[in-house]
């Protein structure tokens, strides 16, 4: 095998709506609408590494036959600037390979995950490779650790993290307060860490003979509340 990496693109993705104009009415005249949202100040979002989560090469042999194999973990920093003032912000994970996840192997890292909270590793001959976690871990405001929250969407209220797989993401949004009962704060400058954990499927379900290319991908957006 002559390399196996796991690449993760989080870019960031930012709307704004600029307007839209209403069709014209029978006596030749048409309203012009512009709309807009003007904010306290634009917010940063960069990851350590580009984004990027590699795994380097892996020998088949060091992969079960016959169970998942979970593999090291691996952190990739991320940092929300405001610069202007202290702003209200959330991260929401989208996994651009979800049509690949395997089911039933995320609990290899905890019993408590579910395959909601699993993004999948890409295929390799119509074989799915694996899945892995995303865990949003140990982040501070400007005075130190704050406390996490998550919602489904959002039109749900929000809920504060109290076990482990409240951590990972599953297509929910996640933001941080000031306190357990605060809710989403505002702040000008977040770090934290995302803590990848890979697992890939068994042998027996993987192709033989040539290697294989995980191929994970999702989009990390911040959204202004």
């Amino acid at each position: 095998m002559k390399r196996i990496s796991l690449s993760i693109a989080l870019p960031t993705a930012v709307l704004i709506m600029l307007g839209t104009a209403s069709a014209a009415h029978a006596a030749g005249t048409a309203n012009l609408k512009v709309t807009g949202v003007i904010r306290p100040g634009a917010c940063d979002l960069t990851l350590s590494s580009r984004g990027t989560v590699d795994y380097g090469t892996i020998a088949r042999t060091a992969l079960s036959v016959t169970a998942p194999t979970a593999l090291p973990e691996k952190i990739v920093v991320f940092v929300i600037n405001c610069p202007g003032s202290a702003t209200k912000t959330a991260l929401k994970l989208t996994d651009n390979r979800a049509d690949t996840v395997v089911n039933g192997i995320i609990q290899t890292i905890d019993n408590s995950l579910g395959d909601k909270t699993a993004f999948g590793l890409g295929t390799a001959n119509n074989k799915h490779l694996g899945v892995y976690g995303v865990q949003f871990h140990a982040v501070n405001g400007e005075s130190g650790l704050i406390t996490p929250y998550h919602r489904d969407d959002s039109s749900s209220g929000w809920l504060r993290n109290a076990q482990i797989a409240d951590h990972y993401f599953s297509g929910d949004q996640k933001s941080w307060g000031i306190s357990d009962i605060s809710g989403p704060s505002a702040f000008k400058r977040i770090t934290g860490y995302l803590n990848i954990r890979a697992v890939i499927d068994k042998l027996n379900n993987l192709p033989a003979g040539d290697d294989l290319q995980l191929n994970g991908s999702a989009t990390l957006e911040m959204i202004y509340l």
